[in-house]
């Protein structure tokens, strides 16, 4: 019997799974950073902040 043809896509943001090299870290954070801009209409400076604030809060 074939398996079904679904895609999983498994994203481990917080390092539980496997010690990811910090190099992946910093394209993340920019793009996570330029979506509070895009969508929130926050300063850089201030959608930097605030993406800080919810990574010390919420990991």
């Amino acid at each position: 019997m074939k398996p079904p043809g679904r895609r999983v896509w498994l994203f481990d943001l917080d390092n539980t799974l496997h010690d990811a090299s910090a190099a992946s870290f910093a394209p993340t954070n920019v793009a996570m950073t330029q979506y509070i801009v895009d969508h929130l209409g926050l300063s850089h400076d201030e959608a930097g902040s605030l993406r800080q604030h919810y990574w010390l809060h919420y990991g």
